[in-house]
């Protein structure tokens, strides 16, 4: 049996969640039937809906674009092609970043 990934999910207005996938194969079918994106991050890679969506509140905004729907992010080894695990230490500090990034979340603080 595969080996449990460890990702950061967040879902828009929300903050972001640890989230324990156990069936990977599943999660490859979800990317390839809804022709989800996987992009660079940072040091990780970003899952998330291609483009933008009507009538949205964006869930990040990035310096050159808004990403919108929900995201996952997860580790991939380029080489094996296979996606890994987060580690705590990158939970942490992505955990940070998404929130300074979300509009939602941003807007709490001033509050």
């Amino acid at each position: 049996m595969a080996e449990k990934l460890r990702v950061l999910y967040k879902k828009t207005g929300k903050p972001p969640q640890i989230k324990i996938i156990n069936d990977i194969f599943q999660l490859k079918n979800v990317i390839v039937k809804r022709k989800l994106s996987i992009m660079r991050y940072e040091t990780v890679f970003m899952i998330c809906q291609k483009g933008f969506v009507e009538n949205a509140m964006p869930n990040l905004i990035l310096t050159f674009q808004s990403i919108f729907g929900d995201l996952i992010l997860v580790k991939i080894d380029r080489e094996k092609r296979e996606f890994e695990s987060l580690s705590q230490e990158e939970i942490g500090w992505y955990f940070a970043d998404l929130l300074n990034k979300s509009p939602k979340m941003r807007s709490k603080k001033y509050e």
